[in-house]
């Protein structure tokens, strides 16, 4: 469904794969979605044509910001390599750009390649209590917990990625 490249903390993922997908095999190798939206089911694709943000946009960006490579088929029916990188024609970078929050107008994404936050990039050593003393990296996250049959959601105040070892 998806590589990941540990060496540059990269994934290239179908379009059509969700972020839960990717989550689930991602979390336990250490690494975690640069931008994490507000729902889970949010395709990759998806995320690119909307440009999807999260609730660290205001440090990192949207999800468009880590995006380095894309398979687009376009209007004419061809598929195109496009990244937005100094060997790219004019042509190449300007749809690659104009991909990305582009709602699908500039054709079909099959395939992307994105940057990964790896645990590297995670300062582990920051104690639980100690968390609010952390330069703010993320808004909040929503937690949905089941208690008997009622599924409940609250919301966990944070200032950056948890630690995997407090999971």
């Amino acid at each position: 469904n998806f590589k990941i490249d540990k060496e540059r903390s990269t994934i290239t993922a179908a379009a059509g794969l969700s972020f839960e997908n990717i989550l689930r095999k991602i979390v336990p190798a250490g690494f975690f979605l640069p931008v994490s939206p507000g729902t889970r089911n949010v395709t990759v694709g998806g995320a690119i044509a909307s440009d999807v943000h999260g609730k660290n946009h205001h440090v990192d960006g949207s999800f468009g910001n880590h995006v380095k490579r894309l398979l687009l088929i376009d209007s004419k029916g061809e598929l195109r390599d496009l990244n937005s990188s100094e060997e790219s024609s004019y042509e190449d970078k300007a749809l690659f750009l104009n991909t990305i929050g582009g709602m699908g107008l500039t054709g079909i994404i099959v395939e992307a390649t994105f940057v990964t936050v790896s645990e590297d990039e995670i300062d582990t050593d920051v104690p639980l209590i100690l968390i609010d003393a952390v330069p703010a990296k993320l808004g909040f996250a929503t937690v949905p917990c089941i208690v008997g049959q009622l599924l409940h959601q609250g919301s966990l105040p944070t200032n950056t990625h948890v630690p995997l070892v407090f999971l």
